[in-house]
């Protein structure tokens, strides 16, 4: 009789345990992160003298979505955290972008989604909540006509138009610019246009420096590239890697894109500027989950 009863008492506790973690690999089945970047290092050539810094990508581990990101600086051999930016998504059309610095709230957008199409950014102030248009998407015929982008710096560049988009084999081969800067003490107006070529390679959209607006001081550059490891996208993501971006301003030169593999995972990219000048030279250097 103990024995059976003890035997009820096993089986008991055996049946609890399956069933809990069944309920628990159901209700939190995890996503498979392979394949995400983890870890990003920026660098010029010489690296003694040039700014270092360092991305650290952090996931939901159920939806796989893209939650947090560490940016670190190097200093003294050591990395340094001195932002924090959190990606929290409120509902299929709102995404909001939470950057703190060293511990304050620096800055706060919210963004607006049509599927995975980004259609709107708006600047959040973190006091008061005012919101104000940063970046604005417009359709001509279910096509995107123009991007408009306030700036991230005024100095740099500011009231920034992104239009005539001309593609080939689902790339983004041509576009043109304009948007104003305070260089030289006065306002300039400039305007140029850029020619694009691609590889063979097929984009994963983990690579930076990839999407329309991160090649000027935009306010949608960073935050583009970061919903866009996602799939989200202003323009759709090109289907090829970037192999060179040849611009007209201030004179005409070409960016060259140089990348290296290992297990099927770019863990380099090279961009020259232009190429053959070790001076211009920037790495990435990418770790994957």
């Amino acid at each position: 009789m103990k024995n059976n009863i003890l035997s009820l008492w096993l089986f008991g506790i055996f049946f609890c345990s399956i069933y809990s973690c069944e309920n628990e690999s159901v209700n939190n089945p995890g996503y498979n992160l392979n394949g995400k970047i983890k870890t990003l290092i920026q660098y010029d050539a010489d690296t003694s003298g040039s700014t270092v810094s360092r991305y650290n990508y952090y996931y939901d581990t159920i939806s796989g979505l893209l939650k947090k990101v560490e940016i670190q600086y190097r200093y003294l051999g050591e990395y340094y955290t001195t932002n924090i930016v959190f990606i929290s998504h409120i509902d299929n059309n709102t995404i909001l972008y939470d950057n703190f610095e060293e511990g304050s709230h620096k800055e706060k957008y919210r963004i607006l989604l049509d599927g995975k199409q980004i259609i709107g950014i708006y600047s959040v102030d973190t006091l008061t909540e005012d919101e104000n248009i940063v970046t604005t998407v417009h359709f001509n015929n279910n096509t995107i006509d123009s991007i408009i982008d306030a700036g991230s710096f005024y100095a740099l560049a500011s009231d920034i138009n992104l239009y005539d988009f001309l593609y080939s084999n689902s790339n983004c081969t041509k576009f043109k610019s304009t948007w104003s800067d305070y260089m030289s003490g006065n306002i300039n107006f400039n305007q140029e246009e850029c020619v694009l070529t691609y590889n063979s390679l097929k984009n994963t959209n983990m690579v930076q420096f990839q999407s329309i607006g991160e090649y000027n001081a935009t306010v949608m550059g960073f935050i583009g590239y970061l919903l866009g490891i996602d799939g989200y996208y202003l323009l759709k993501p090109n289907y090829n890697l970037l192999d060179s971006i040849n611009r007209t301003h201030p004179s005409r030169y070409t960016i060259k894109y140089d990348y290296t593999f290992s297990q099927n995972n770019i863990t380099r990219i090279q961009i020259s500027y232009p190429p053959g000048s070790s001076e211009f030279n920037r790495y990435n250097d990418m770790t994957y989950y």
